[in-house]
């Protein structure tokens, strides 16, 4: 265009008069490569003179090495994307670059090294992840590189990390490893005596060391179904060495306690809907009755603290119920913690100490209104939906930068750049409630569901992430009126994904400010599509007690070939959550179409979705490139009938209301 030469010949006589100064250097090259392919060599030349005046000058070094890599200049874009990457170590997007252009010089080893390390250090960005993937996947490799493996160990080793957006990749490197293809065999074997007696002969000791398959075990939940049924297989092993008692080097748990306790930890995130074969869940009632009996003989010889033979029993029982949840486990509260194995303290931190402060804070947690959707609020705690482990904060950016980037002709409210008070409508397990409260720090946000549990887990994930601007109330659909509050954000949450109807999101237009803003979740086509299937399934399975019925409708979704799509969402693996997917009502029947003529009707003026997903929006600005906006939602409907492999389980439609009630 007419600017873009200008800007060149403006900065072609700034490198002209000081043809030392590398800033002006650099910015003709900038010039140079926005005009187009055409001044691609020119752009390369003056990006070369800017790092040769300043080699530190990191976008430069960027910024030649993408040029160079778009014109084939594969080991020269290489080397000037490692200065950068060297430069600014903790940049993802210098890591991602580097590994990229190190794919194109058949360097695989080294470049999924760079791309693991990307994605360790940006987890939330999905496109590193992909990037991962696609390189372990098309590389090549016999064995998991070790530089890309070292970078998940350390990833899964640290506290701040989103390790739930690392699993995929981490559970990929694991495949890559001979030793655990065999334990994946054998767990998939019928002759379950053969993993058994390779467990106890030692022959798989090596991989019960792999610290990123126990760091898996511990930070996250693993959605994968071969995974699942080889943990399935390994508890059973160590159930049934455990009701033996067995006191020889054979014995698993006394060798690797460790693994074994992560593996607990595992089957506690996953609400302990692994299936039981045969006879195993009385074993386990019967070690379980041991372990009681042996927690209340504690002190009665001067011993307070248990023996190894007890840790051990322990172990294997919390594969199978919370320790929370064994008579006489609050003995173990005031055992010297500091004194016991790291991977003793992570257990109980886990099932005791954490589910303690959860009853505390549920006890301060207020109730709103009095509907029958509040009944919880007496109840026991049944256990949180689901019980995710960690999430990486995001940077603060107030509501108004984010609508300007995704509806840019729009003008936001000017509210949107001041403190605001935020509504979350049922916040499940409060991960989306911690992440709006740290991307909107000076804002009071208010998170609300219907079980108290949820709330609870919720409020014990705030504390640990010191977000002193996130409140928490047991409320229902029908209660939030009695908050006597109203909005300038709602965020739906989990809402409209049941049996919620028009009058719901009515509801919530009541409830905004003027000019205030909701976010509207509802499933996509294919999830609903996938919640219909799976729902027909369940309903031929019919078997006592309900935990049976279920655990059994999970299995047959997760040995169908492929398995149904539930299993990669985190609810399917929470026994409430489970529960109301294949058992429930609703959920079925919203459609993003639907849901705007449902929010117009609310007096709320529908803006577009949320398009969070790169290769998302450059898809469907491929089919339709009219749209520039992304706002059409008759387009994304067909978008979604052609390409539903492209699209996630939830769309989430950005809405406003009008500046005067009734206008």
């Amino acid at each position: 265009s007419g600017e873009i030469s200008q800007a060149v010949e403006l900065f072609r006589r700034a490198a002209k008069a000081d043809p030392a100064n590398p800033i002006n250097q650099f910015q003709l090259g900038e010039a140079l490569r926005a005009s187009g392919p055409d001044s691609a060599l020119a752009a390369i030349a003056a990006y070369r003179r800017a790092v040769t005046l300043e080699p530190r000058l990191v976008d430069a070094h960027t910024n030649l090495g993408l040029t160079c890599l778009a014109q084939g200049f594969h080991g020269e874009a290489v080397e000037s994307l490692r200065q950068a990457a060297a430069l600014e170590p903790e940049d993802a997007g210098n890591q991602a670059n580097l590994g990229i252009a190190l794919r194109e010089t058949f360097e695989p080893e080294d470049a999924a090294a760079a791309l693991a390390r990307a994605h360790r250090l940006a987890p939330a960005n999905p496109v590193y992840g992909a990037y991962l993937l696609g390189m372990l996947d098309e590389g090549g490799f016999v064995t998991a590189p070790p530089a890309a493996r070292r970078e998940m160990e350390a990833a899964f080793a640290r506290e701040d990390v989103d390790h739930q957006a690392l699993a995929p990749a981490a559970a990929v490197l694991l495949r890559l490893s001979p030793s655990f293809q065999g334990l994946l065999a054998l767990a998939a074997s019928e002759q379950t005596e053969v993993l058994a007696a390779a467990v106890a002969g030692g022959t798989f000791d090596e991989e019960f060391d792999n610290a990123l398959w126990a760091g898996l075990l511990r930070h996250s939940l693993i959605m994968d179904p071969e995974l699942e049924r080889l943990h399935t297989r390994l508890r059973q092993v160590a159930l049934e060495e455990g009701r033996l008692q067995l006191a020889s080097d054979d014995f698993v748990v006394e060798r690797k306690a460790h693994f074994i306790s992560a593996l607990a930890m595992q089957a506690h995130r996953a609400d302990y809907l692994w299936p039981e074969s045969g006879d195993e869940g009385a074993m386990a009632g019967v070690l379980t009755k041991d372990v009681v009996r042996r927690l209340g003989e504690l002190g009665q010889d001067g011993a307070a603290v248990p023996d190894p033979a007890l840790w051990h029993q322990i172990i294997i029982a919390a594969c199978y119920r919370p320790l929370s949840e064994i008579a006489g486990s609050e003995r173990l509260l005031g055992v010297d913690v500091a004194g016991q194995p790291p991977f003793l303290r992570r257990l109980l931190q886990q099932q005791l100490f954490e589910p303690t402060r959860e009853r505390t804070l549920a006890d301060t947690i207020g109730r709103a209104g009095d509907s029958e959707a509040g009944e919880a609020a007496g109840q026991a705690l049944a256990g949180p939906v689901p019980r995710w482990a960690s999430c990486s904060l995001p940077e603060p950016v107030p509501l108004g930068l984010r609508l300007i980037s995704r509806f840019p002709d729009r003008a936001p409210p000017a509210f949107a750049f001041q403190p605001m008070r935020v509504l979350l409508a049922a916040a499940g397990s409060g991960r989306e409630a911690i992440e709006l409260a740290a991307g909107l720090p000076d804002c009071e946000v208010v998170a609300a569901d219907t079980r108290l549990d949820n709330l609870a887990y919720a409020a014990r994930m705030a504390e640990r992430y010191g977000l002193e601007n996130l409140s928490f109330v047991q409320a229902g659909a029908a209660d939030l009126p009695a908050l006597g509050q109203k909005f300038h954000l709602i965020d739906s949450g989990e809402l409209l994904l049941g049996e919620a109807g028009a009058e719901t999101l009515a509801l919530l237009a009541n409830l905004l400010e003027p000019e205030g803003v909701l976010l509207a979740n509802v499933y996509s086509g294919p999830a609903r599509a996938a919640l219909a299937a799976a729902r027909d399934v369940a309903a031929g399975i019919v078997v006592e007690p309900p935990i049976e019925r279920l655990r059994n409708a999970r299995l047959s979704l997760l040995e169908t070939e492929p398995p149904s799509s539930l299993a990669a969402w985190p609810t399917f693996y929470a026994q409430a959550g489970a529960t109301d997917l294949l058992f429930g009502l609703g959920g079925t029947t919203w459609e993003l179409s639907g849901l705007a003529a449902a929010a117009e009707a609310a007096g709320l003026q529908p803006l577009g979705p949320d398009v969070a997903d790169p290769h998302l929006a450059a898809a469907y600005q491929e089919h339709f490139a009219d749209d520039e906006r992304l706002e059409n939602l008759a387009n994304w409907a067909t978008l979604e009938s052609e390409r539903p492999e492209l699209f996630g389980t939830v769309h989430r439609l950005w809405c406003q209301k009008a500046e005067v009630p009734g206008e």
